[in-house]
Parts: C-alpha cells; structure tokens; sequence
C-alpha cells in the first residue's frame, strides 16, 4: 500500500508511460483506437493548460520530438499543470496519450482553427484562450518561459515539486 505522501507524485510518471504508447503508436502506420475518449477544452479549463502539437501525418519528425520532451520534461509539465493534445494528420487526436473519439476530435480542429497540412503548435491557458502560436517545434523551455510569465502561474510555484 503507498502512502499519500507517495500518491501525489506517481501522477508525474504516468505522463511518460502514456506518451511512450503513444510514441509506439504513432509509430505505426495503422494506429486505431478501439477504447476512443470523448473530449471537449471545457473539460480542463481553470484546470489544465493544453499544449496542441498538430502534424500533417504520423510520421512527422517535429511531433515525435515534442511528446518525446514532454517525456523528458513531465516534472516541469506537471508542476504548470500541462497535458498534451496531439493531433495527427488533421483528423486523429489523443488527449493524454488516449485517442479521442471522432466526433470530439473534429470539434477540437475546427474549434482551434488550425492550418491544414502543416505542423503548429498552440498554448491554451487554464482560462481557455490561445497564449501562444508557433509554426514549428521549440524548445520546451521557450514554452515554460510563456507560461511562467502568466501572473496564475506565478502564484502556483510555490506548490512545485523539486523537478532535479
């Protein structure tokens, strides 16, 4: 049995787990999901921020790097409250690592506007409005450095776990 001291901080390495599936199954040429999720932004706001990496196909390089920085990084990603919505090819979304249904996912594209066929990456901020847009992968630490100047995330610091 773990105690509650434990608890709180296994959360930090389920973000790597879902995104090495999820590595695994991007991966593939034919990833389908039979267990889709239904998701919708309201679902996560005053609680998450959401970083949006979309991609024109699986096999997207960039795409690859940023859910393999998130892995690396899924301290800092979970001291900002940060989760990753990956869309693939305009059409195949996951939350988490978990694929969202098809209903859901086509809302979230149209809702978030995004370019056809071309890599690009939003920040959503806990009150649900777009912070960032960049055209290409950065570096994660650019993405903290926006988030850290937010004034709510200031006042969150001092709850962060020690990321060394």
């Amino acid at each position: 049995m773990l105690n509650d001291a434990v608890r709180p901080r296994l959360r930090i390495f389920a973000v790597p787990l879902r995104l090495g599936v999820l590595l695994l199954a991007l991966s593939s040429s034919s990833a389908v999901a039979t267990d889709a999720v239904e998701f919708d932004l309201d679902q996560v706001r005053w609680v998450n921020r959401i970083l949006v990496v979309a991609a024109d196909s699986q096999q997207q390089r960039d795409l690859l790097a940023m859910a393999s920085d998130a892995k690396a990084h899924s301290c800092q990603f979970s001291n900002r409250d940060l989760r990753m919505l990956l869309i693939v090819a305009g059409s195949t979304v996951f939350f988490d690592g978990k694929a969202v249904g098809a209903t859901s996912a086509s809302r979230l594209i149209a809702q978030l506007g995004l370019p056809d066929e071309e890599f690009a990456m939003l920040l959503i901020g806990k009150d649900g409005g777009i912070k960032q847009r960049w055209r290409s992968a950065v570096p994660v630490q650019e993405i903290f450095a926006v988030i850290d100047g937010m004034p709510m995330r200031r006042s969150e610091s001092d709850a962060d776990l020690d990321c060394r």
